[in-house]
């Protein structure tokens, strides 16, 4: 129905207010003919709408799913450019610091698992891109008969880990394991995941990574060759999150592989003006390792 939409106009008047929410929904189609046959994610995210409006009953949801909010087929010619305009930039709902994303992962046999599909691969990576201070949510991890007293009981229940960014051709060569119900889509893919990359963290000017507590020597590795592409950083934040800090602190044992990745890459972002270590212990010996490891590094 046409009371289902929300004019651009309107919504972005709210967003401005801050009397609206944009959610994006990422989950894997189940059928080529239909994404929810059954109804199951559609009545998942009621739910979490309902929860989410407990919490705020003042703010309303304005909720991004391909399905309904792109044409499907068939499509008239106008129809097609209008989906092929909203292709070119649908990373945004996924990746821009205002959007909430939530993740349909729970999918079992006979289905192939969310991230072995190349769409919510996708809508996944771009949403680590900017994720710090966002709200990415897991809802594989929502549990369907719990009662619960509030969505933000939910969020700390269903909060999503974040990974590191992948530079694009990493996320080409993981792209290759996954799986499309159209072949086409891959190269499609590929090159939105590109061009969100190039717009957001080859052009950001500000980056936080703070809950590192998590990632392992790959995952620092996997950073250290993302960081040099973000050539226009002027603040780079690597403070400790808040609840590290309020438990005295981390120490430089809880993320080893920050000063050797920060004494490669300083030296290719030349826009830099400030870093931020707040919580990490680095103290004085840390600092000198770092200014060591700068004058060595290659």
């Amino acid at each position: 129905p046409d009371d289902a939409f929300w004019p651009p106009e309107e919504l972005a008047a709210a967003l401005r207010q801050n009397t609206a929410t944009v959610v994006a929904l990422s989950y894997a189609w189940l059928a080529p003919e239909h994404p929810d046959p059954h109804g199951e994610r559609l009545q998942l995210l009621f739910r979490m709408l309902e929860l989410m409006q407990q919490d705020d009953a003042c703010r309303e949801a304005a909720v991004f799913v391909d399905y309904g909010s792109l044409y499907q087929h068939p499509r008239y010619p106008a129809q097609q450019a209008s989906y092929d305009n909203a292709v070119r930039s649908i990373g945004l709902w996924y990746a821009h610091q205002q959007t909430i994303v939530w993740r349909a992962t729970d999918l079992q046999q006979p289905f192939v698992p969310y991230y072995g599909r190349g769409w919510p691969t996708f809508e996944s990576a771009v949403s680590d891109m900017l994720q710090e201070g966002k709200t990415v949510l897991d809802l594989g991890r929502f549990q369907a008969y719990r009662v619960y007293s509030s969505f933000a009981e939910v969020s700390a229940q269903c909060a999503a880990v974040r990974r590191p960014p992948l530079a694009p051709d990493e996320f080409q060569a993981q792209l290759m394991e996954r799986r499309f119900s159209k072949e086409s889509d891959r190269r499609l893919v590929e090159q939105q995941y590109a061009e969100t990359f190039d717009g957001l963290m080859g052009r950001m000017h500000d980056a936080a990574f703070r809950s590192l507590s998590s990632w392992s020597e790959h995952d620092m590795a996997q950073l250290s060759r993302v960081m040099p592409l973000c050539r226009g950083l002027v603040r780079l934040d690597f403070g400790a999150d808040a609840a590290a800090a309020g438990g005295g602190g981390a120490t430089p044992e809880a993320c080893p592989g920050l000063l050797p990745l920060l004494a490669c890459v300083l030296p290719a972002m030349p826009a830099l003006q400030e870093l931020a270590l707040v919580g990490r212990g680095v103290g004085d010996e840390g600092c000198h390792a770092l200014a060591h490891g700068l004058g060595h590094c290659g």
